[in-house]
């Protein structure tokens, strides 16, 4: 079986929320983009996986390969 993640993120300043490391609220850091020090991005990631399993195994895959990022 190959299985394939895909995810998309966008780091912003959203009115009422959290940095979830710092705890500082949005608010507070969204001035940084207000003056032009800090700027919303995308993030993007991909994860490809093969898992095969053994014939008549029935307690998991036997092999688990893959897990390169682009």
């Amino acid at each position: 079986m190959r299985i394939t993640v895909r995810s998309k993120d966008r780091y912003d300043f959203n009115k009422g929320m959290n940095d979830v490391k710092t705890g500082i609220e949005d608010a507070e850091n969204g001035r940084w983009e207000t003056l032009g020090w800090a700027k919303t991005f995308i993030t993007r990631g991909t994860v490809t996986r093969t898992v095969t399993w053994t014939r008549g195994d029935i307690l998991g895959p036997s092999k688990t390969s893959g897990g390169g990022e682009r």
